[in-house]
């Protein structure tokens, strides 16, 4: 038979677990129940316990985040941009087009293998396509030019790792290429149009 002092434990115990799992989901009749078919204390906490969790589990249903059609479209962009620009680290944001690569410049005189010192680092380019110009988008060709997507607006450009350069190669970099240069040739994969590369920035 169930004692008053054991029922005020269950109960106590049952509270406590309600603070942690919403609630508990035994009534004193099923907790006579168990008493009596031989369950002891724990088990019957353990029981308790476990068919608050399920009920409450039962009552929490996921629902599905809305696909807005801006939202698909932000996230096709950045595909399209993950695919055809030559880098790393792309990032498109709707008003910003990001990404990073290694650039490098020839500097001081030819040598005797006919061509100059390069000196390079690792950037971060940022240009914001808020009234963007483009000036050139051309296709490269064989042995006569490279691929050119010329920009002109702000564009920002940070150097990553131009600590690791020697003095004298560093202040070349930050000579020869500006944090803000006025026009920027976009790095577009070689095979794509950069024509169509140029309608996506709009």
């Amino acid at each position: 038979m169930l004692t008053p002092f054991l029922k005020t434990t269950i109960a106590l115990t049952l509270l406590s677990m309600a603070t942690l799992n919403a609630y508990a989901a035994c009534s004193t009749q099923q907790v006579d129940h168990y008493l009596k078919k031989g369950f002891s204390h724990e088990q019957i906490v353990q029981l308790c316990g476990t068919q608050a969790q399920a009920s409450t589990g039962s009552l929490s249903v996921s629902r599905p985040t809305a696909s807005t059609p801006s939202n698909r479209v932000h996230s096709n962009k950045q595909t399209y941009f993950n695919t055809v620009i030559e880098g790393r680290a792309i990032h498109y944001t709707g008003q910003q087009l990001i990404f990073e690569r290694k650039e490098c410049v020839d500097y001081g005189e030819v040598n005797m293998t006919g061509f100059k010192e390069k000196a390079c680092v690792n950037t971060r380019t940022t240009v914001n396509l808020a009234n963007l110009q483009v000036l050139k988008a051309n296709k490269g060709l064989f042995l006569v030019r490279e691929q050119q997507l010329l920009v002109k607006g702000t564009i920002t450009r940070e150097y990553l790792d131009i600590h690791q350069l020697d003095k004298y190669k560093a202040a070349t970099v930050r000579k020869l290429l500006s944090n803000h240069p006025a026009t920027l040739n976009i790095p577009v994969k070689s095979g794509i149009d950069p024509k169509v590369v140029a309608i996506k920035l709009k």
